[in-house]
């Protein structure tokens, strides 16, 4: 009985203890030495055996809403439109290509849809993805005009024939293809929310095909144009050809007889010289060019070639001014500047 008795007196001491370093905490005094230890080192054992979470800052949460920049309707019509005849088609067409030629970029304007205007007149810049692993870009807004004249004919018919070469041939709808095209994210100016780019077919899309019939026989092959119904009209978003160009073939203006040429040529990684002088009614032919010739800045006429691949082009001067030019390759761009007395 007294060793119960002594048993019991510890317990009761032991809660004692206990309460008064609990009363002690409490009242915001120092907890007693022998308690502080044995609730540290219980704290301890404790996260041996459970590590802590890692607290890290994440990133803004993107504010993802289902929308384009561009005003582009996928929306069904109660009553389809009609297809284009091959004569508006090719109209429309043949009114883009000489409004690149011009750089006339009003023109361009009239002729073709919102979202090849939008994507002139914005940079999309990739910035990274999001958790989701969707690319997220900022938008820079740019000069639609500035950019239209120094980039038209490399960012739009890069690979376009001669328009007097080419027959239009047959005209249906485009039957979009079943894969899923890639979302993006576009950031807004404080770059934390940003809008998710869901690319969808346009629901009304026609094809318009075309041969290409070059009398020389330099150039073979097809292509077609893509026209997108939007606010009741039809208007150009893109063109696709497949194209045999003769090996060292030289494309442009065909030189008259006793035609004095003269010769832009590569060497050590520039073409030489890069500013010439000729006269009225002279040529002018670079060789062995990969890439798109083209005018950036004139008091004259622009011009530009067809996407040449390792061929030659020919080009006659006709009106006196100055030109500058650039020649852009899949990984340079090399300037010049023609002076036509």
């Amino acid at each position: 009985m007294k060793k119960k008795g002594n048993a019991l007196e510890v317990i009761i001491i032991a809660v004692v203890i206990l309460s008064i370093g609990v009363i002690l905490l409490l009242i915001n005094k120092r907890i007693p030495d022998f308690i502080e230890k044995f609730i540290t080192k219980s704290f301890q054992q404790e996260s041996q055996e459970k590590p802590q979470e890692e607290f890290t800052e994440k990133p803004p949460q993107i504010n993802a809403i289902a929308n384009k920049p561009w005003s582009h309707s996928n929306t069904k019509l109660e009553t389809t439109p009609s297809l284009p005849s091959i004569q508006e088609a090719d109209d429309i067409y043949k009114g883009i290509v000489t409004a690149v030629t011009k750089r006339d970029y009003q023109s361009f304007k009239n002729l073709a849809n919102s979202e090849r205007i939008w994507s002139g007149s914005n940079n999309k810049q990739l910035i990274g993805e999001s958790e989701d692993g969707i690319r997220i870009f900022k938008v820079v807004p740019i000069n639609p005009e500035e950019n239209f004249t120094k980039n038209a004919p490399v960012g739009i018919l890069s690979h376009k024939p001669n328009p007097d070469i080419i027959t239009p041939t047959k005209i249906e709808w485009y039957d979009p293809p079943s894969r899923e095209l890639e979302k993006f994210l576009l950031t807004t100016e404080d770059g934390k929310i940003g809008e998710l780019i869901e690319p969808t077919i346009w629901r009304y899309t026609a094809m318009l095909f075309y041969t290409i019939n070059d009398p020389q026989k330099i150039i073979t092959g097809d292509g077609k144009i893509y026209l997108t119904y939007e606010n009741n009209e039809w208007k150009f978003f893109a063109d696709e050809w497949v194209r045999d160009i003769k090996k060292n073939a030289t494309l442009g203006d065909q030189e008259l007889p006793n035609s004095k040429i003269h010769t832009i040529v590569k060497l050590n990684d520039t073409y030489k010289p890069s500013e010439i002088e000729i006269n009225q009614g002279e040529y002018i032919r670079w060789e062995n060019i990969s890439g798109v010739i083209q005018t950036t800045e004139t008091n004259a006429e622009h011009w530009h070639s067809t996407f040449l691949n390792d061929h030659n082009y020919q080009k006659l001067f006709t009106i006196r001014g100055n030109y500058k030019y650039t020649i852009r390759t899949a990984t340079d761009t090399f300037n010049g500047v023609i002076l036509v007395k």
